[in-house]
């Protein structure tokens, strides 16, 4: 096997970002060199996707991060799909070329509340040194800020981080660009975002709980259920439907194009995005790139986020307190717009930044977007 400059492991059985990765690294070249990137997965459905690159191949062994890695400089995990048992085992010299491209829901913090005092002893020494093994990683890619709080939150802040985007799509931007400026069809109701999918991370319920005092008022319960959880999806929509009643509820459970699912976007007023750790954040991105009024969870990473870049937002359990009048009035806090969609060329030039960087000293140092 020949040496690779940078190896990409495509960790995930899943195709919404990685199309993007492999295009971009592959057609701008003015930005990368393809030969030098390598990109291999363990998933037929990925693999017979993006088989048209010469650079990407199906690799069907258990130990592929230690036998590809060791021809490797650098390897980027798309996400760390291990347990933490696995991780510990991973070899210095295999970890110190790491960069684990986070996808939110593979970082999460050590959970023991229900276990006995031997079971939780023994979770905090195998968290120990799953955290010392992480901090031999050269760095640990993320989306945007909240993302870094959730890393901060679990690992400290003397890991670097740094920003890589898998929003490469030459089109996406001017579409976007486009979408917000199409008048939205005339609706009296106001329509609210609850979640991004059906997952029980998003507490469906817990809003509804918040919501149900609306239920007569002038209202549309929007509802993302196209992945995620399908059992609890069935549960949501039984449960919205006898709160508010099938005229006013909206069930998106049909896989649409993004441009598609960005239009309707577009066309809610009001979103609730509850979940306490980092997950959704292309929802967060488009909500925030069309200027949504936006209800997040007040000990969540993304209000973290918010807080410490003097961002200022609704908090969901304010909700309580408040009037239909107070709800459905419009705030939107311009410095939102860090988390926005960012352009395939910004994408483009923060990925190259990173590069630069490991070929000029193997180093990792942030540099800020936007």
């Amino acid at each position: 096997m020949k040496k690779i400059k940078y190896l990409h492991i495509l960790w995930m059985d899943d195709l919404k970002f990685y199309k993007n990765l492999v295009e971009m690294i592959n057609k701008e070249k003015i930005y990368f060199n393809k030969e030098e990137h390598y990109f291999i997965t363990p998933f037929k459905r990925v693999y017979e996707n993006l088989k048209e690159y010469k650079n990407v191949c199906l690799v069907e062994e258990k130990n592929m991060l230690n036998r590809y890695g060791e021809k490797a400089s650098f390897i980027f995990l798309h996400p760390l799909s291990l347990k933490k048992r696995q991780v510990i085992r991973i070899p210095n010299k295999i970890a110190k070329k790491i960069i684990w491209r986070t996808w939110g829901h593979d970082i999460r913090p050590l959970d023991i509340k229900n276990d006995n005092i031997f079971v939780a002893n023994i979770k905090r020494i195998l968290n120990k040194m799953y955290v010392n093994k992480v901090h031999k990683f050269k760095a640990i890619g993320i989306a945007d800020d909240v993302d870094r709080v959730n890393v901060e939150n679990v690992f400290g802040n003397d890991i670097p981080t740094c920003i890589l985007g898998y929003g490469y799509d030459i089109m996406r931007y001017p579409k976007l660009e486009k979408i917000a400026n199409e008048k939205i069809k005339e609706n009296t109701s106001v329509r609210v975002l609850v979640g991004h999918n059906s997952a029980k991370a998003d507490r469906h319920f817990e809003i509804f709980e918040y919501l149900k005092k609306y239920k007569k008022e002038n209202i549309t319960v929007v509802l993302p259920l196209a992945y995620g959880d399908a059992e609890n999806a069935e549960k949501i929509k039984e449960e919205a439907l006898n709160i508010f009643g099938k005229n006013k509820v909206e069930f998106w459970e049909d896989f649409v194009t993004y441009e598609e699912y960005a239009r309707r976007i577009h066309g809610i007023d009001i979103a609730i995005i509850d979940n306490i750790y980092s997950n959704g954040l292309g929802n967060w991105a488009l909500l925030t790139f069309f200027k949504k009024k936006i209800y997040i969870n007040k000990k969540g990473n993304i209000a973290q986020s918010c807080k410490r870049n003097n961002v200022k937002i609704d908090y969901t359990e304010n909700i309580q307190g408040e009037s239909f009048e107070q709800f459905s009035k419009y705030y939107f806090d311009p410095k939102l717009k860090m988390y926005e969609e960012i352009s395939a060329q910004k994408v483009c030039e923060i990925w190259k930044h990173t590069l630069d960087q490991l070929k000029t000293n193997g180093q990792i140092k942030l540099l800020e977007e936007k």
